[in-house]
């Protein structure tokens, strides 16, 4: 057990110790006796002015401690949320090999605990403390000899910042307790309480009036004896009347005329997909071990708002101990406060419509599958669960040469069998963001000779290097490894990339077919028990290496989640690794600061004007390169201030947590649309404007 006092001999350049201080427009009138408490208590805290370029602590005896628990005390007395990673450095890097990246929520002391053993690169997103936000564990996996540096680092933001950290604390077991103050963050409508904006619901009253002029306003959904034309230039799919691309058909395809790639709808005209992701009622307002921060939480047994909660599974199985996930939905108790029972069937009318006028012509992933079977605009959906197998190689990349695998390819495949016939489906993805390509560079073949257990794949790497080199001899000197038979490679065996350029080489070509089977197979799956849709591909988070296009001829779409002012650099870096597909945005988004959560997303503005500019910018420059298709916004409604599931709390919807609509971000979506295909016809050229960007908190 090792207890780290805050010294100034830790603070880099730029980061003090300052006298305590609760600045004053922090404090709110009715917790003036919680926020005295907290000043009593924070002897125990050693507060630090922390500049805009950001700062770090030295955290050095981390590196041979044996923990693996490292807890501490924090307060951000910022009115946004802020990050803190802790940095991991090998030999002379100058930037960390692995960091573990933390949210923290504003003006509110919590307890933070980081488990060292995420250091090995198992864990992706682990579980966090009442309190705190998203935990995310990223860079290639650390063994502890190797470290050279480690540090407690507070990235750049748009303001300097103070914060108070207690001691930091090194155990071999998690903290018992983690308290927090009684503390309204967040008021009766799940919004944030601290916070003001032009369409924020302040009474029942004026929510039901709200809800029921923009329900009023919204125009008719089509029927089927009426099937409308969304606008005098687009047809009832939201494709261009003036764009005929082939003859009608019954679903959905692609087309490359003259170098470009399009998307035909089954009237055979031109679709450019845009629209949002999660456009649903999700429950996912994480409250469990929160309430001390909540104004109201219903009874989980109330009839009226039992549906509205639900249990989940921790993000790890090794994070159990930690929390058990409670989540309940604001979005829907809203609407229910508004109309009643008869909530829902008039949230559809509303969202549906509200949609098409502003443009949008996509129900994006994880969208309400109920809503999507209405049939008013087309659609995209997922496989419920990528195949996978009881023992996987990495994270969550399967053993691909099992048996199991195929299996469960057939099964997950399965799942496309309701969708035939659907003509509103414009395809499926396989599956959102592997978290074993978020490693750059990663050899899978590599991690495969580290395994400990024995596997088909490992088996099926030894076959592949016995036919190569015939005998032991021959591989033990290619690979210079002392080595008299090939069975000696089921034992563990590290760093073997390391050993010579033809051992880089072999590991190099096994993991391009270890990633072509773990797309080609299902994908083969889905094409048997689905052949009219389109297999729109795996939803990369980045293209980590080049090698993650392996298998793409097995896609009819191509698509990457792509979080920049604009996707042109990764349509270029796609067409550049001879992908002859089209590409689909599947993620993208914009936060602010004012209004809503106190967390931007991965590309931050400083206001609402300024998240619609971005917007109409990115989708622009994405309707006029000749291989998108499309670009799906994530998300359609703000998600939780205190953090969804995973601790998300983004500032990054159409709409807030009481569908009201951020009206600049709709006048963007309406604009893009009636641009949107002049653009990809070379008619128009796209949109520039200066953009107030500030350094983004997310996690």
């Amino acid at each position: 057990m090792a207890i780290i006092q805050i010294e100034p001999w830790r603070l880099s350049k730029g980061v003090r110790i300052c006298e305590l201080k609760q600045p004053a427009e922090q404090v709110r009138a009715d917790d003036l006796d919680e926020a005295a408490a907290t000043a009593a208590d924070s002897a125990a805290l050693t507060y630090l002015s922390v500049p805009p370029e950001g700062g770090s602590i030295t955290l050095d005896e981390l590196k041979t401690e044996t923990g693996p628990y490292v807890s501490f005390d924090v307060l951000n007395q910022d009115p946004n949320s802020m990050i803190v990673l802790l940095n991991v450095y090998t030999g002379g890097e100058s930037q960390p090999a692995f960091f573990i990246r933390v949210g923290l929520l504003p003006v509110l002391r919590a307890r933070l605990c980081l488990d060292l053993r995420w250091l090995g690169g198992a864990v992706l997103f682990a579980e966090p403390t009442p309190g705190s936000l998203k935990i995310v564990c990223h860079g290639r996996p650390v063994e502890r000899p190797e470290i050279s540096r480690i540090e407690l680092a507070f990235p750049a933001r748009a303001a300097a910042v103070r914060l108070g950290l207690g001691p930091i604390h090194c155990d071999p077991a998690p903290p018992v307790a983690y308290p927090l103050p009684t503390q309204r963050m967040v008021d009766r409508f799940g919004q944030n309480a601290d916070r003001d904006w032009p369409q924020k619901i302040h009474s029942d009253v004026q929510l039901k009036k709200s809800l029921d002029q923009l329900l009023e306003q919204s125009e008719p959904l089509r029927t089927p004896d009426k099937p409308d034309v969304v606008s005098p230039r687009l047809d009832r799919w939201g494709g261009s009347l003036e764009l005929p691309l082939t003859e009608p058909a019954q679903f959905f395809r692609t087309v490359k005329k003259d170098g470009r790639w399009w998307l035909a709808d089954p009237d055979g005209r031109a679709f450019f997909s845009v629209g949002p992701d999660c456009a649903g009622l999700a429950t996912d307002c994480r409250v469990d071990g929160l309430t001390p921060l909540l104004e109201w939480l219903p009874d989980p047994a109330d009839p009226r708002y039992e549906t509205m909660f639900k249990t989940i599974q921790p993000l790890s199985s090794a994070e159990r101990s930690r929390r058990q996930p409670l989540l309940f939905s604001y979005l829907q108790a809203n609407l229910r406060r508004a109309w009643g029972s008869a909530w829902y069937s008039r949230w559809q009318q509303l969202l549906c419509r509200s949609l098409k006028q502003n443009g949008l012509n996509t129900l994006g992933n994880w969208s309400d599958p109920q809503l999507c079977a209405l049939g008013q605009l087309p659609y995209v959906t997922m496989l419920p669960a990528f195949p996978t197998t009881r023992h996987c190689i990495f994270r969550d990349f399967p053993d691909v040469f099992s048996p199991e695998f195929e299996q469960a390819a057939t099964t997950a495949a399965a799942a496309l069998r309701p969708y035939r016939g659907d003509q509103a489906l414009i395809g499926y993805f396989l599956r959102n963001e592997p978290a074993w390509a978020f490693v750059d560079h990663l050899l899978i073949a590599e991690v495969l000779l580290q395994d400990t257990e024995d596997s088909y794949s490992k088996a099926a790497f030894i076959d592949y290097l016995q036919e190569r080199y015939l005998t032991p001899g021959n591989f033990a000197r290619a690979w210079q490894l002392p080595l008299t038979d090939f069975s000696e490679l089921l034992a563990p065996l590290d760093h073997a990339s390391r050993l010579s350029a033809q051992a880089a080489s072999d590991i190099l070509a096994f993991s391009r077919i270890m990633i072509e089977r773990y797309v080609r197979i299902p994908s083969q799956a889905c094409r048997l028990e689905d052949p009219d849709h389109l297999n729109l591909g795996l939803r990369w988070a980045w293209i980590s290496d080049p090698d993650l296009v392996c298998g793409w001829e097995n896609f009819d779409v191509f698509s990457v989640n792509c979080y920049a002012e604009t996707p042109v650099a990764i349509l270029q870096q796609i067409r550049q690794l001879n992908v002859d597909l089209p590409v689909m945005i599947g993620e993208f988004h914009f936060g602010a600061l004012d209004a809503g959560p106190t967390a931007t997303g991965l590309e931050a503005v400083r206001t609402q004007r300024d998240r619609a500019l971005a917007y109409q910018i990115y989708c622009e420059a994405a309707a006029a390169h000749p291989a998108c298709v499309g670009c799906h916004y994530f998300q359609c409604y703000d998600q939780f201030t205190l953090g969804r599931f995973d601790g998300e709390n983004y500032n990054i919807g159409l709409y807030d947590i009481c569908s009201q609509p951020y009206e600049e971000m709709a006048r963007a979506t309406r604009t893009v649309a009636a641009r949107m295909y002049p653009l990809m016809s070379g008619q128009l050229s796209p949109f520039t404007a200066e953009v107030d960007r500030v350094p983004m908190i997310a996690y």
